[in-house]
């Protein structure tokens, strides 16, 4: 949205286009999340990312996010207090999972492990959006009624979770989660693991 590339995606103006809708979606069937840490007074951190980013992220979400609106929180899972709560949304129940086939092969501990079945729509482990229609069309292809879709697909994933939505599908851009859970199980804190904001190879 602040016109680069990151991480996982390619700067592309019509993802970005797109996010705008997303954020500007006023229904209450879609929650929109942000970084808590954008709206921290103190950051009590020397990380150089963080310096060096949040203050220009906070400008631009200060002249973008409705005053009338509730977002949630990216990060929740950080708290692995949340993680059995998270388990119990698709507890025997049909997923779709969206996601890179590097990322799953470094899975020990599957937080999905409980579903009743999983359907794999593989996709690229960067720029994912260039993939948009294909995984549309794989994920209806794939989908059983009632099935949720669970998105680790980079910042494609938030667009896809809203166009499924407008589809009537349950749809959760989970982003990192199952890697947080699998860190979990191993004891280990997400930032004892100096890789887990990198794109998987």
């Amino acid at each position: 949205m602040l016109k680069r590339s990151g991480v996982f995606q390619l700067y592309n103006e019509d993802l970005r286009r797109r996010l705008f809708e997303v954020l500007n979606y006023d229904g209450e069937d879609f929650l929109v999340c942000l970084p808590g840490l954008m709206f921290l007074r103190y950051l009590g951190t020397e990380d150089p990312f963080v310096l060096m980013n949040v203050p220009k992220w906070r400008s631009f979400l200060k002249d973008n996010l409705s005053q009338k609106k509730h977002y949630g929180e990216t990060n929740f899972y950080l708290d692995y207090g949340m993680f059995e709560k998270l388990r119990s949304v698709w507890d025997g129940k049909n997923i779709i999972l969206v996601g890179c086939p590097e990322a799953l092969s470094k899975i020990q501990y599957d937080i999905y492990d409980n579903a009743k079945s999983i359907d794999y729509v593989f996709c690229r482990n960067r720029d994912c959006f260039s993939q948009y229609d294909w995984i549309v069309s794989e994920v209806k292809s794939a989908y059983k009624d009632g099935a949720i879709v669970i998105l680790q697909a980079g910042i494609t994933g938030t667009v896809l979770a809203y166009d499924f939505m407008k589809l009537g599908m349950q749809a959760l851009d989970l982003g990192h989660l199952q890697k947080a859970y699998d860190l979990y199980k191993k004891n280990l804190a997400v930032y004892e693991d100096p890789t887990f904001w990198d794109a998987d190879v």
